[in-house]
């Protein structure tokens, strides 16, 4: 038997090839300058890849460490879960976004991530905008107008135009810092034919597939839990999924209205909740503000032994470079790429514009509420996804490395949210407020992602949910809705992940007593990366722990 090492290089090898902006993701750059051919042919190859590797996969049945076995397990997985998205599933026939967000993403992070002088970098954006062209192309031959949802072609048309603006606005701001103006023209140039291949598409959208677009968002209960089983081994049901979101949903409703009423016993949390939101930064102060609650939660818990922070980790709180504002109102967290030597994680926060109206300019920073801002610090910096995923990067194991399974990673971040009240990290009972508030809306997620895919629920049954239940805008709960049209099984990952590492944290206090260490705990699981949680429990069961 081939070493499992080669074996899992083998594979990273041939799925980099295949797909050039994962490799970038991952800080390989060997593919920078290209983007995935998305062609029937191609599309048909990689399925036979993901075939043969899962093949390949089955067949190493002995002789693996216990580590090592879990990530082939783990491989396996990620593998099927791609295979029901490309050969079932089929997003590449309805999904015209697929091909939207493959681009522009590519381009995104050449741009995003300083790995290369940027003229290396705007070298490669240029001629991974070229082939944008061809991949429109691929798009309108394999785009089956009947089987696009209504959801699908609107959600793609609005991002069109935003993808448009990216384009001018922060391709054409990087080009400018160029010195040689040979490339600065050929990247210009690269952006005006990228404008006119999207302007195409979005004709080819609005003419040929708008009169047709009848397609179903939902996946159906037979995909839905096949997705479940493969990609995220969970053997609960549909039903029970729901059950438990409608369960914690009741619970988390009743302890809102108890702290509510401790705080102001004349209001009901969501009123509550809408007046706290004028407590905020001063606008010239929001990037500090965040940095010192990044830096506040990173020292708690070295302090309070919570986890162990690797030597030599690096999050830089930053403004949200101007391209990404329109689409990150707020904050937003871009994690440092596994193979690259500089590992650096990146928080952004949007800074108020201005030149916005004065109505805006209050909304925006009603947004970065003082009692709110705490959870966000957490949930996405310390001890959240970048402790996490420097953790991971940092892994000798390669899968781990690159192949994190959403209901542990987004589990996590929402565990950790929890955790830190327990701990006392904060005792000011409006953040308690803030941090219910969400987990009422992570307990909706997964009713209306069981709901939107498994039991006919509609889009506009989706939207009251959200703005009934969990209180959001409207406008916020139509964009939140069509994400999870197309995401399946995500937006349940974060509440049940949460609920596994509540459940592993219950079978280790147990077993260990006295003994147990919630530091040990903590970097116990963190060695996992993001494997599968029931994989991990496998893992525990074996070794005793």
């Amino acid at each position: 038997m081939k070493k499992w090492e080669q074996i899992v290089d083998e594979i990273l090898n041939a799925l980099w090839q295949d797909d050039p902006v994962f490799a970038t993701a991952c800080g390989i750059h060997t593919y920078d300058y290209k983007l995935a051919s998305l062609s029937p042919e191609a599309i048909e190859q990689h399925i036979a890849m993901l075939k043969q590797f899962i093949y390949q996969l089955e067949q190493i049945d002995s002789g693996l460490s216990k580590d090592d076995e879990a990530d082939r397990q783990a491989l396996l997985a990620w593998m099927q879960g791609r295979l029901v998205d490309w050969e079932e599933i089929q997003w590449h026939k309805k999904e015209p976004a697929l091909y939207l967000d493959h681009a522009l993403y590519g381009t995104y992070l050449l741009l995003a991530r300083d790995f290369a002088p940027l003229q290396q970098r705007m070298e490669c954006l240029a001629s991974r905008l070229k082939e944008l062209r061809r991949l429109v192309q691929e798009a309108k031959v394999n785009i089956v107008p009947e089987q696009v949802p209504s959801i699908y072609l609107e959600t793609t048309l609005e991002s069109l135009e935003g993808a448009k603006a990216f384009l001018k606005i922060a391709v054409q701001q990087a080009a400018e810092m160029l010195v040689k103006n040979s490339l600065k023209q050929e990247v210009l140039k690269s952006v005006d034919d990228a404008g006119f291949a999207l302007t195409e598409f979005e004709a080819w959208l609005r003419n040929s597939v708008a009169p047709k677009a009848q397609g179903k968002f939902a996946i159906g209960e037979d995909l839905f839990v096949g997705l479940l089983l493969k990609e995220h081994l969970l053997t609960k049901t549909p039903d029970e999924l729901e059950e438990m979101g409608r369960e914690i949903l009741e619970q988390t409703k009743l302890e809102l209205e108890k702290v509510a009423k401790r705080i102001d016993p004349t209001s009901n949390w969501f009123a509550l909740v809408e007046r706290l939101k004028e407590n905020h930064p001063p606008k010239e102060r929001i990037v500090e503000t965040y940095a010192e609650e990044v830096a506040k939660a990173k020292q708690f818990i070295i302090d309070e032994n919570i986890a162990t922070v690797p030597e030599g980790e690096q999050l830089k709180v930053v403004e949200t470079p101007e391209f990404e504002r329109a689409t990150t109102p707020y904050a937003a967290y871009m994690p440092p790429a596994p193979f690259d030597e500089r590992r650096e994680g990146l928080f952004y926060v949007t800074p108020i514009d201005p030149k916005e109206p004065e109505e805006v300019q209050r909304d925006r920073l009603r947004g970065h509420c003082l009692f709110a801002l705490p959870i966000v610090v957490i949930h996405e910096a310390y001890p959240g996804h970048h402790l996490q995923l420097t953790v991971a990067a940092n892994l000798p194991s390669k899968v781990r490395k690159v192949f994190g399974n959403n209901l542990f990673v987004e589990g996590w971040a929402l565990y950790c949210e929890e955790m830190m009240w327990e701990q006392g990290y904060w005792n000011d009972l409006r953040i308690r407020l803030f941090q219910l508030k969400d987990l009422v809306w992570r307990a909706v997620r997964v009713i209306v992602d069981v709901g939107l895919h498994c039991k006919d629920m509609s889009f506009n049954e989706a939207v009251n949910w959200l703005t009934s239940e969990a209180h959001l805008e409207h406008a916020n709960a139509v964009a939140e809705v069509r994400r999870y049209t197309a995401s399946p099984t995500q937006p349940l990952s974060y509440l049940t992940g949460k609920m596994a590492i509540l459940k592993l944290r219950e079978d280790s206090q147990k077993r260990e007593g006295s003994e147990f260490s919630l530091k040990r705990f903590h970097d116990r699981l963190l060695q996992s990366g993001g494997l599968p949680i029931p994989l991990i429990e496998q893992m525990w069961k074996h070794e005793g722990l």
